[in-house]
């Protein structure tokens, strides 16, 4: 090949390749330049409430725990929980054999020291009539009274037996002290219990309570005559009431302190101490807050952002949030309130992004 053909072809060659290259220069500063559609929206304001709830459960405020007075296995319980009882009704029944038995050994024991007693009580008599004679002795006679005055002192102590055994026997019923409601049952038919055991709660009245915990942090917001709005399984509609107490104390085990809300009487003879309820109280209002739609605020590794449109491109401003409501997102940090912020699409853009703003029925571009 001659010289003058190679040159040719290498200048051709050399031709073609800065022709490719200059084609996909331009096809890159298309893509460089290349708009995404996006809507846009401004913030707004509106007063924020800000709601705390909390899972408690009902009871009565005014009521009595009945507990077992002497060990025994359980061989009934006659009523439930929600039973209304009426006073002197049997409750509970302990088995009562040993109670039982017991009385007849103290029964039997008294009617022996009795006879005992009248026989010595004979013998002591006839000792006095016959010490004058010289028949027996002063030691004797001394002797036989003695023995009197122990006999006495034993039917004394036997007499407090039998008492004691009735009081165990009765002590194996419990009844019920008051007209009122089963409120708690603490047992069950089979237990053995010891003294001192819880048995029932027995509400004294019908008016009921909602016990309601709250993290100690919340100590300063939950007041009383607060509006609370309670939801009680069984009740179609929320009760909405009022705090009437906040106790201070915080538990050391749940880091919870206690309000309680009363409930309407109407209402509380339909409930059931011990069900659970769910409270939910306004702790504080923002007034005017700035919101926006949730969808305008972006998550990116810098924190939450959105993009404020100017000038056809995305300018990206990092905001603090603060509470959700609804579709919105309250800002509390970061914004003015007049900005235009980027929508439908504010995914997709970075800082500097250049924009194309569509109405808001117009689907944005799919931007993958």
């Amino acid at each position: 090949m001659k010289p003058n053909t190679f040159t040719r072809l290498v200048l051709i060659a050399a031709i073609a390749m800065l022709s490719a290259c200059s084609d996909n220069s331009t096809n890159n500063a298309e893509v460089t330049v290349r708009k995404i559609r996006i809507t846009t929206t401004m913030p707004s304001r509106a007063d924020v409430h800000i709601y705390q709830s909390t899972l408690g459960k009902l009871e009565n405020p005014q009521f009595t725990t009945l507990s077992a007075e002497i060990p025994g296995r359980i061989v009934s319980v006659n009523v439930d929980v929600g039973d209304i009882v009426s006073k002197d009704q049997l409750l509970v029944q302990l088995d009562d054999t040993d109670t039982q038995n017991a009385l007849v050994s103290a029964t039997s024991n008294i009617g022996r020291l009795q006879a005992m007693y009248a026989a010595q009580k004979k013998l002591v008599s006839r000792y006095r009539e016959l010490r004058p004679q010289q028949f027996i002795s002063q030691t004797q006679l001394d002797a036989a009274i003695a023995e009197l005055a122990v006999l006495s002192k034993s039917i004394e102590s036997a007499q407090s037996t039998v008492e004691l055994a009735n009081t165990n026997l009765s002590r194996s019923r419990i009844s019920a002290p008051l007209d009122g409601r089963v409120q708690q049952r603490f047992v069950a038919a089979g237990d053995f219990i010891g003294v001192g055991k819880p048995l029932l709660s027995i509400a004294i009245s019908g008016q009921m309570q909602a016990s309601l915990p709250f993290p100690e942090t919340l100590l300063g917001m939950i007041r009383p005559q607060q509006k609370v709005t309670l939801t009680i399984p069984g009740l179609a509609q929320p009760i909405v009431t009022r705090i009437s107490e906040v106790l201070p104390a915080v538990s050391s085990q749940s880091g919870a302190f206690l309000a309680r809300a009363d409930l309407p009487a109407k209402i509380s003879t339909r409930l059931h101490a011990g069900s659970s309820v769910r409270a939910r109280v306004e702790v504080e209002t923002h007034a005017q807050a700035l919101l926006v739609p949730t969808s305008a605020v972006v998550l990116r590794p810098a924190g939450h952002v959105v993009y404020a449109i100017e000038l056809g491109k995305a300018r990206e401003i990092t905001v603090t949030t603060g509470s959700h409501l609804n579709a919105r997102i309250e800002i509390t940090a970061g914004l003015r309130g007049d900005e235009t912020l980027a929508l439908d699409g504010a995914a997709y853009l970075s800082d500097g992004a250049v924009v194309e703003i569509v109405s808001p029925q117009a689907r944005p571009l799919d931007q993958n």
